[in-house]
């Protein structure tokens, strides 16, 4: 798919899995992460370019992953748009193509700027972006989640970590992360009408979801896609 959107110039965006399947597409190596994320949070910094343009600098986003793009391994095609602070390939873009990727997960509600980011991505599949509507959606956001969010601590080691595979790859304490499950008050009380994140400037074809899974690596889990207008 990524070869594919390559070669016809379409808009793609690779999430987690996605974002991976993109740097392997253009030469580079997925290998285990230095740490293993699973639903938790952490700061990512960014260059503010390509779908990550206005987001706070650093922003925190959920991660989900115990695979990731090695620096080293990098393209000269690929630039790096984001990372952790010890270094973790957070974002990756095709230097010349409309080519995005995320190793974390915009949709969750524990990242910030997730609206911005797809509206972002959706102006490079022809939508004229909202600013307005984007701002007044991370403000309700905002205002739902805030008051029931756990404070920050230190990850705490349990049945993930007894069940990891043998030469597991270490948890990173530091982050010091939170999941929904810390506080399961949020999802019930996140009932925020989302609706549509941009205003379609005319007769040009509307952006669809394309979902697609490359094969599984030993101790990576799901929630992984890459999403392309118009190949369903």
């Amino acid at each position: 798919m990524v070869e594919a959107c390559a070669a016809a110039r379409t808009p793609l965006l690779g999430v987690c899995l996605g974002h991976q399947a993109i740097g392997v597409a253009f030469g580079a190596t997925v290998d285990r992460a230095p740490e293993l994320l699973h639903g938790k949070t952490s700061s990512v910094y960014h260059t503010n370019v390509g779908v990550l343009q206005g987001l706070p600098d650093p922003f925190t986003a959920t991660r989900y992953h115990s695979l990731t793009i090695l620096p080293e391994s990098l393209p000269a095609e690929l630039e790096v748009t984001a990372h952790t602070r010890n270094g973790v390939i957070m974002g990756v873009r095709h230097r010349e193509l409309p080519i995005h990727g995320v190793q974390f997960h915009p949709e969750s509600i524990l990242t910030e700027g997730g609206h911005r980011m797809l509206a972002n991505w959706l102006t490079y599949c022809g939508w004229a972006r909202n600013d307005t509507l984007v701002r007044r959606l991370e403000n309700e956001v905002l205002t739902a989640v805030r008051p029931h969010l756990p404070p920050q601590r230190p990850a705490q080691p349990g049945l993930l970590t007894e069940l990891q595979r043998d030469d597991a790859v270490p948890v990173d304490a530091g982050t010091g992360g939170r999941t929904l499950v810390d506080d399961p008050v949020v999802l019930g009380s996140a009932g925020v009408d989302v609706g549509p994140l941009v205003q379609h400037p005319g007769p040009a074809q509307r952006a669809q979801p394309r979902f697609g899974v490359g094969p599984k690596h030993p101790g990576q889990v799901g929630h992984d896609e890459l999403v392309a207008p118009g190949h369903l």
